[in-house]
């Protein structure tokens, strides 16, 4: 669309002035758009929503804290119906012989790193509002595939038979 947007008004009904708009909305996208695939190669999936009545991304992310007069502040869960516990996390991969047994997320400031029973879960894509440089290019690549394929290959069997919507691996707070 960016760079054939003329050939839409070969389309019966499609004028010039609607040409300009999926075009004007085309490129009013190209950021998420660029989000999307750059997050895509190493594994993330997204989906599109409507958040606010506007296109969004439905990726996962979330307000762990605010800047106030005297620096950050933590923000926890007030809702009594939240399932999850509010505060700083940690998330890793409990592994037993290489395999998958449950996804861990350590709560309140924790000190846990890597082991050979455990693999951190997050990876900094973004520092400092720009990419990472280890994650661009064709090494960047080479290196997100790689990984895609080694914690695919940590999954159990059966986490690979699952319908959309059931959890691969159970999620234990500690």
């Amino acid at each position: 669309i960016s760079n054939f947007s003329a050939k839409l008004q070969e389309v019966p009904g499609i004028g010039k002035k609607r040409v300009r708009q999926i075009k004007d909305a085309w490129e009013s996208q190209k950021a998420l758009r660029d989000v999307m695939m750059f997050l895509r190669t190493y594994g993330v999936g997204t989906a599109l929503v409507t958040g606010s009545g506007a296109p969004a991304s439905g990726m996962v992310y979330k307000l762990v804290a605010v800047e106030g007069g005297s620096g950050w502040r933590a923000v926890g869960k007030t809702s009594e119906s939240k399932a999850t516990i509010g505060g700083r996390k940690q998330a890793f991969r409990a592994l037993r012989s290489g395999v998958a047994t449950s996804e861990d997320i350590y709560v309140d400031d924790p000190s846990v790193t890597d082991g050979p029973e455990r693999r951190e879960l997050m990876t900094d894509l973004v520092v400092a509002g720009e990419p990472a440089a280890e994650h661009l290019g064709a090494e960047g690549l080479l290196r997100a595939r790689a990984h895609h394929a080694r914690v695919i290959g940590e999954l159990p069997d059966a986490a690979l038979a699952l319908a959309h919507g059931e959890p691969a691996l159970p999620t234990r707070y500690r």
